[in-house]
């Protein structure tokens, strides 16, 4: 049993310290709780004018709106099945664009197609107006527009601006944005702006006449900065090839415009990439028609005189047949000398350092595979590396790689070539072996016919080269026309909503800032105040109890808050105080309870009014003692006399019974007030006097109060604690520094004053046993304690001298004091 007896009173002892824990921390959910319960109107304003000024800044933010569409990109990588225009461009060696889907989403930030689209759409000049609260932007309705020339915008560094205010007389005044003094134009004439002449003139949109614009212009490149740092581009599925182009603006229809017409130059560049090989082919058959051209002019024309000056009509039938017989003999040999012509010029375009960074034709005449495999890798590294120098410096490292790259795939190239060089060198050899063969036949025939047959022979294969470079040429025409953009449009540009400021966002983020801000206060208030707020202020500092609490007193000129039959909360809380002491107070003969404080202004004299007249409301017989003799309050708060008192009672002036007067509010309720302010309490209260008014008024009086000055400035509360059975140490809320508990606890562990329990007062109840924070003074000390009283406030004739009145207090104790020094 006694186990468990002690196992109880530990788990007892625990939560006991638990809760005397959560009661002292600084963010417990109790005192949260309480205090928004308490102060719930400060919540509530904090969040309405949060709220409100949510309002006005979501009324007055200019939105920015997200718009966006959706493109599908050719992938040949994924793609198995090649278009006919891609098997086309193979046959031909032209290696048709093979960009993947992050190379597409690069080349769309290029500096030159966002240029473009500030030239298509004019975005380079911007027009703005000025409100009392906000400025809004045109686009496409602007009142008014400025006529430029373009050369002119391009030669601005940066960007300038203009502010121009219109008169209805046609008038108008501008000035350099940012400066001081108005310049005069008018519509429709010259006007020389910093930059060069520019002219002003109305579109027919309204014009408001006295208001602020703006106009800024900037050259093309920092428009198109400006808005590329707004385009924004995202693969929302990896599965397939499809990209959305998004883009921020304050105008929708301007972002809008912005993608749809990015989206088309983008096709047109891409086109034009793609058609790039095709052109130089065609430029590299180009020049080899002119020269083969040459020379298929210059054989027909020796031929034709050839046979003029001989008078030659027709070869002879021998002749005919050895044309016959090596015709298709000439036309291998022909078409290898073309082989070996054209990669002889491959061979001088690759060596030409003009050409680094153009693309070479690839098999349009060759037919080895390894050749035409490195020329298609070499065609993508300069594709690779045009793509890259959108985004990299020609000195950085990515486009140095490249570089290094590009240097290997030529040296590989040239290598091939020699190789190929050398085989159709050895086809070559062959043919002109059997080509000797022929040639002994032929110089069987008549020397006429010989030559006649030479003329035709070389006729025939200049014949074949022009045709079949004619040919080659019209294929690779056909193939340029047929080449469209890898990107489809799936959805044009839309309006996807204001993304800025998000209403929704705001309100609330208003309220709960609106929430926190009182909170936030209350909570720092509370870490940093270092006076009494609550009874959680106390018991982490004190093991002396909270007996009660009193609540704050609002009549200033009253001071009497509890009557008969009263059922106000202040009645009631004395009255459960006055419950708590009678529990303190179980013996008849403990009747003797003495208030006091810490400093003067903490409300001790109202709380010994209140609790008098508390107890003799309940039928018991109370006596008031005025014993705060330094600064006497109760006597001028009950209207009664104070001439007779304790000081003349001590030495001997007055009677006891004379200076028991009616409290004049209860029947049952007397006070003995202080008397004149005697020039030294301390000495007074231990006068042998004293001791015999507490034994006859213990005998007289069920209770018996003592209002005593502060503990906190005088020794007057210990020197009185001989004669209580408890003591009320007035602690009041927002005025009693914490600090201050310190010296009640010291007076307890000192055994100076015993039975000792705080009561707090002035404390603003707003919702059941919550503490506000909103302190009154309608009652307490206005001023501190002296310390030099010759002459009390009713006169100086009471006392004649401060040496009189000490010979008297001396003759009345005898030698008590002889050890005690006055201070």
């Amino acid at each position: 049993m006694s186990t468990t007896n002690d196992v109880n009173t530990s788990a007892s002892a625990n939560v006991a310290a638990a809760e005397k824990e959560s009661e002292g921390s600084m963010f417990n959910v109790k005192w949260i709780f309480t205090t928004i319960l308490a102060t719930w109107p400060w919540f509530v304003a904090s969040m309405a004018i949060a709220y409100l000024i949510a309002y006005m800044y979501l009324r007055y933010a200019v939105p920015i709106y997200k718009v966006g569409n959706e493109i599908l990109i050719e992938d040949t990588r994924t793609n198995s099945n090649a278009s006919a225009e891609a098997l086309v461009l193979s046959d031909l060696g032209l290696h048709n664009q093979t960009d993947n889907i992050n190379n597409v989403m690069r080349s769309f930030r290029k500096r030159e197609l966002m240029e473009e689209v500030v030239r298509e759409l004019g975005l380079n000049i911007r027009y703005f107006e000025h409100g009392r609260f906000k400025t809004g932007e045109f686009y496409t309705n602007n009142p008014f527009k400025v006529f430029v020339a373009d050369s002119l915008v391009e030669g601005i560094g940066g960007t300038q601006s203009y502010t121009f205010v219109f008169d209805k007389d046609g008038s108008f005044q501008y000035k350099p944005t940012g400066t001081k003094e108005y310049l005069s134009g008018k519509l429709n004439e010259p006007l020389t702006l910093q930059f060069g002449e520019v002219k002003i003139v109305k579109t027919g949109y309204p014009l408001h006449y006295g208001t602020e614009y703006e106009v800024t212009l900037s050259n093309t490149a920092t428009s198109a900065l400006t808005f590329a740092g707004r385009i924004g581009l995202s693969r929302p599925d990896r599965s397939d090839n499809t990209i959305n182009i998004t883009s921020t603006d304050e105008l929708p229809k301007r972002a809008i415009d912005v993608i749809n017409v990015l989206v088309e130059v983008f096709k047109v560049a891409d086109t034009a990439e793609k058609n790039r090989f095709a052109k130089h082919t065609i430029d590299f058959i180009d020049k080899r028609l002119e020269e083969v051209k040459k020379d298929l002019v210059s054989v027909e024309t020796q031929l034709k005189d050839f046979k003029q000056d001989n008078q030659y009509i027709n070869i002879a039938s021998q002749s005919d047949m050895l044309i016959a017989t090596t015709g298709e003999f000439s036309k291998k040999l022909s078409e290898a000398q073309v082989q070996l012509e054209i990669i002889k010029d491959i061979k001088q375009y690759v060596k030409n350092n003009g050409n680094l960074h153009e693309m070479i034709p690839t098999t349009l005449f060759i037919e080895d595979n390894n050749l035409t495999t490195y020329l298609v890798e070499y065609n993508n590294l300069l594709q690779e590396r045009a793509r890259k120098e959108a985004s990299y410096q020609e000195e950085s490292p990515v486009i140095k790689a490249i570089d290094k790259e590009l240097k290997t795939a030529r040296s590989i190239i040239l290598e091939n070539i020699k190789t190929l060089e050398s085989s159709l060198n050895i086809q070559l050899d062959k043919l002109e072996e059997r080509s000797a063969n022929l040639n002994s036949q032929i110089r069987a025939v008549p020397k006429k016919e010989m030559q006649a047959l030479d003329y035709t022979r070389q006729q025939s294969i200049k014949q074949e080269l022009y045709l079949y470079l004619l040919k080659k040429k019209e294929e690779t025409a056909v193939t340029q026309a047929a080449t469209i953009s890898g990107v489809t449009v799936i959805n044009t540009a839309s309006n996807y909503g204001a993304i800025y400021p998000d209403k929704g966002r705001i309100k609330n983020r208003a309220i709960i800032i609106g929430f926190l801000i009182p909170m936030v206060f209350f909570s720092v208030r509370r870490l940093l105040n270092n006076k009494v707020i609550a009874k959680s202020d106390i018991i982490p500092i004190s093991d002396i109890p909270v007996l009660g609490e009193i609540g704050h007193y609002k009549d200033e000129e009253s001071q009497i808050a509890v009557k008969r039959n009263s059922n106000t909360a202040m009645a009631e809380q004395f009255r459960a105080l006055r419950t708590n002491i009678q529990f303190l107070l179980p013996d008849p003969d403990d009747k003797v309870i003495l208030l006091t404080s810490s400093m003067s202004g903490e409300g001790k004299s109202f709380a010994a009014i209140n609790l008098a007249i508390t107890f003799a409301i309940s039928g018991n017989k109370v006596v008031l003692i005025e014993f705060d003799l330094r600064k006497p309050k109760i006597s001028k708060h009950l209207g009664v006399d104070n001439t007779n008192g304790i000081s003349g009672y001590a030495i001997g002036k007055y009677d006891l019974n004379s200076i028991i007067v009616p409290s004049g509010v209860d029947e049952n309720l007397y006070v003995i007030p202080s008397g004149h302010i005697p020039p030294n309490p301390a000495e007074l209260m231990m006068l042998p006097k004293i001791d015999q008014m507490f034994e006859q008024l213990k005998k007289d009086f069920d209770y018996i109060i003592i209002d005593t000055a502060p503990a906190g400035l005088v020794t007057d509360a210990v020197l009185l604690n001989r004669f209580s059975d408890t003591c009320l140490y007035i602690v009041r809320q927002g005025y009693t520094y914490k600090q201050q508990i310190q010296l009640a606890n010291d007076l307890k562990d000192t055994g100076r004053i015993s039975k000792i329990n705080f009561v707090i007062n002035d404390v603003v109840f707003n919702r059941g046993y919550s503490y506000g924070y909103g302190y009154g003074y309608g009652y307490g000390y206005g001023y501190g304690y002296g310390y030099g009283y010759g002459y009390g406030e009713h006169g100086s004739g009471y006392y004649q001298t401060e040496k009189t009145f000490m010979d008297k207090v001396r003759g009345s104790i005898g030698n008590l004091f002889k050890k005690r020094r006055f201070k």
